[in-house]
């Protein structure tokens, strides 16, 4: 993870929008809360049965609103924040890896290798195995190797011949 309390903020209008965004979405679900409140009332204070439920629907209504609008508000808010994060991060991290590119051309070759005097880049694994060279003494290509007979444990039934 980087430090970027020194990266320069940039995009402050998104910033401002997202901000923005986040206080409308708290609007709508007040305003949305309040709406079907209002209509609570009037259904508890209704006097015919259709008054009644028309009231219990635009509560039920308002609340489904209010709740949706807050949360595309909401998200669209954080989607904003998370775009600017992830640039601000990823300019952050490029000054880091330019500042070790640049102190790494800085160092002698001595400096370069590892405490242990080893030099930087490790040889080969040592489960690795070395073929030696092919020698040019004997002037043809190499010898092949012979194919296992058919019906060998590593070639069960599948030799030169059998189909």
């Amino acid at each position: 993870m980087t430090d970027n309390k020194y990266v320069e903020k940039r995009y402050g209008m998104l910033r401002f929008i997202a901000s923005l965004l986040k206080v409308l979405a708290w609007g709508a679900l007040g305003g949305f809360s309040l709406m079907a409140l209002v209509a609570l009332a009037t259904a508890a204070g209704a006097p015919f049965a259709q008054f009644r439920d028309a009231g219990l629907l635009g509560f039920v209504l308002f609340g489904l609103y209010g709740a949706g609008a807050f949360l595309l508000l909401y998200l669209y808010a954080e989607f904003i924040r998370l775009f600017l994060d992830m640039e601000e991060n990823t300019r952050a991290m490029r000054r880091s890896l330019d500042a070790l590119r640049e102190e790494s051309r800085q160092m002698t070759p001595r400096e370069q290798n590892t405490p242990s005097g080893l030099p930087a880049q490790p040889s080969a694994p040592e489960h690795i195995i070395r073929l030696p060279e092919p020698s040019t003494s004997g002037g043809g290509a190499p010898p092949r190797a012979e194919a296992p007979a058919s019906g060998s444990p590593s070639n069960p039934g599948y030799g030169p011949g059998d189909s």
